[in-house]
Parts: structure tokens; C-alpha cells; sequence
């Protein structure tokens, strides 16, 4: 699969989803992007669903490998962030925030590990701070 990114803006967050091998370079710069839009305000939540982003091998990407390619983002006037990662690469708690644990907040931002779309968008959209 090609690698794509794309992004849409909720009135809540941007949303961003990554497909195939999308590189940190696509990911950041779909982000920027989004941020020049009209709609965009400045404390919005940021989704980044990497649940279709491949490595070289064709494999899922870890949420660790996710959090890489989103880093740095802070700067770019987000409210919190949350990833949405392949369920095999999620620990444990499956299908419901995870704060990142031991960790600080990645890129400054408060940050939850998600393996679905829904329980992001309600966890972005609960803690809007615009």
C-alpha cells in the first residue's frame, strides 16, 4: 500500500489517519497542514489514527513507533492528543484510554493510547478546551 495521509477537521479535533508507509516527514506534514486551515483553533484535540500504518516488512506499527512519528507536535498549538494504534501493538487496555504510563506527556501534550476510533473521538471530545 502507497503511503497516505489525511486529514479532516471535527469541531473538536483535527483528525489525521496514516496509511500504509507513511513516514514521520507525511504525518507531521499532514498535521501543519491542518493547522493552516481556516477551522483550526488553537487548543483542539489532535487524533492520529496510524491503525493502517505498515513498517518495511508490512507489519502494524507498535504504539511506541506511532508516538514516534507524531513527535514534536506540541509547538503547533494542540490541546491534548490522542493515537489510535493496531490492537495487537495496544497493551492491555484495549478500547479505553491509556495515559501513557511512567511516561511524561508526550510532545507536552496530554496524551491517550486508544485501539479504536470511537473511544478517542469521545475522550478528545469530553476534554475540549476551546
Amino acid at each position: 500500500m502507497a503511503p497516505t495521509v489525511k486529514w479532516t477537521i471535527a469541531p473538536d479535533f483535527v483528525k489525521v489517519a496514516a496509511f500504509g508507509e507513511a513516514t514521520r516527514d507525511d504525518i507531521v506534514a499532514a498535521i501543519v497542514g491542518a493547522t493552516r486551515n481556516p477551522r483550526f483553533v488553537r487548543g483542539m484535540g489532535l487524533l492520529v489514527d496510524g491503525r493502517a500504518l505498515k513498517d518495511e516488512g508490512g507489519s502494524c506499527l507498535s504504539h511506541d513507533d506511532l508516538r514516534e512519528k507524531t513527535d514534536g507536535i506540541a509547538a503547533l498549538g494542540f490541546g491534548r492528543c490522542a493515537l489510535i494504534a493496531d490492537e495487537t501493538s495496544v497493551p492491555s487496555l484495549v478500547g479505553s484510554a491509556m495515559s501513557v504510563a511512567g511516561q511524561p506527556p508526550t510532545y507536552g501534550l496530554p496524551t491517550a493510547l486508544f485501539s479504536d476510533s470511537g473511544s478517542a473521538e469521545r475522550w478528545l471530545s469530553s476534554r475540549s478546551r476551546h
